[in-house]
């Protein structure tokens, strides 16, 4: 279960906060968060890939290693 709350001034739906929880191969629990900017466009598409390819990569996991996943599942 999570709890979020849209800024003030917009509704749940225009909330862009993205949440990912996975197992992890050694049967661990992986977790990712992402605040999506209310502002942007495509900001919650965005958020999204950034939180899975996170949990995809795991802990230790290198900034560059999951932007270029990242990246690539956007296009």
């Amino acid at each position: 279960r999570a709890w979020t709350r849209p800024k003030p001034g917009h509704t749940a739906e225009e909330n862009e906060d993205v949440w990912v929880v996975a197992p992890g191969p050694a049967g661990d629990l992986r977790l990712a968060v992402a605040d999506g900017a209310t502002e942007g466009i495509f900001s919650r598409a965005w958020a999204e890939a950034l939180a899975a390819a996170a949990v995809a990569h795991g802990p230790g996991a290198g900034v560059a290693a999951v932007l270029a996943d990242a990246r690539a599942g956007w296009a």
